[in-house]
């Protein structure tokens, strides 16, 4: 992998000035040496992010597609969510990414209806599901070290963050009495750090909680996440892969949720009552007890066809990417 040279000066490109040859040797690439941009953002478009975005970022998107559309390499847009677009600066900073790539893949309905109600409808737009369902899970000491038949909770900063307060006050409660609930009810629990430092605070404040009936695993890859998602007997997950790749692997799976993407995601997979509601904690914890029972008798099967449809419709999205590209 090489990394992009970029040495800009009094507006002057200077890395443009020097052969490729020497970029190479230095673990480098000239950007005008890039035939296409794959852009795999989750989710980076829309009116949750406003507190991200300014006129000058605005000006550095357009510049940005604008150079590469001028030498024309490709953009394009894997399966991401986003929207609404309801904030004004929100909705001009998704038009450029669009006026400019070759392809948009939205993860879901609700983010293709965003899309096309702020860029208008054309044959750039495309519904195409997360493609980490054909990612393989790693079967590294890692995983073969980590507690299997576990009920593995992965918790998320953002439900603290971009959620209503009716929501983010209850997340920490809802999670602990959850937590506490499974452990009482003689499952052990695994807590995974599924991106970042404050997921993993949250982790630390569950697991005081439990007095040490929990185990954590720190500093996995994503594929190592996937392979402890699949030995676990059950998934509870505020982060959206988390989600995804219990559902993928056909383990039982619940979620919470701070965006459309959530529950899009579940009815997909054909579990749309699965999104769990922090503020009544009876009916979510009666909804995860069932299916707890369900596993322990054998009763649970995972929906076979759901997870194979999901997976043509990511090796459609492929093909077309493929035809995109050649």
């Amino acid at each position: 992998m090489l990394q992009l040279s970029n040495l800009t000066r009094f507006g002057v490109r200077w890395d443009r000035l020097l052969p490729d040859a020497y970029w190479l040797r230095h673990g480098r690439i000239s950007d005008k040496r890039i035939s296409a941009i794959l852009n795999s953002g989750g989710f980076q478009f829309g009116d949750q992010w406003s507190s991200h975005y300014s006129p000058r970022k605005l000006s550095s998107l357009v510049a940005f597609c604008r150079r590469y559309h001028r030498q024309k390499t490709k953009l394009i847009y894997l399966p991401q969510a986003c929207g609404p677009f309801e904030n004004t600066l929100a909705r001009d900073i998704v038009k450029p990414a669009y006026e400019y790539c070759s392809l948009f893949c939205a993860r879901d309905r609700i983010s293709l209806e965003h899309l096309t109600s702020a860029v208008g409808t054309d044959e750039k737009s495309a519904l195409s599901p997360d493609f980490t369902n054909l990612l393989p899970p790693a079967s590294t000491d890692a995983v073969a070290n980590s507690p299997c038949g576990h009920v593995c909770i992965i918790p998320n900063t953002k439900m603290l963050t971009h959620s209503p307060p009716q929501v983010s006050s209850r997340y920490m409660a809802f999670l602990s009495a959850l937590a506490g609930d499974v452990v009482q009810a003689g499952h052990a629990i695994v807590f995974v750090n599924h991106e970042g430092s404050n997921d993993e605070l949250i982790i630390g404040e569950l697991m005081d909680a439990l007095h040490g009936h929990c185990t954590f695993n720190p500093d996995l890859t994503a594929r190592e996440i996937k392979g402890v998602i699949k030995q676990s007997k059950m998934v509870v997950s505020s982060r959206f892969h988390g989600v995804a790749s219990g559902l993928n692997q056909g383990v039982p799976t619940f979620c919470t949720s701070w965006s459309h993407k959530y529950p899009e995601l579940m009815k997909d997979y054909g579990y749309g009552d699965h999104v769990l509601d922090v503020n009544d904690y009876q009916g979510a914890w009666r909804r995860v007890k069932t299916a707890l029972a369900a596993v322990q008798t054998c009763a649970w099967a995972p929906k076979r066809n759901e997870i194979d449809e999901q997976r043509r419709r990511t090796a459609a999205m492929w093909s077309r990417v493929h035809r995109e590209l050649f």
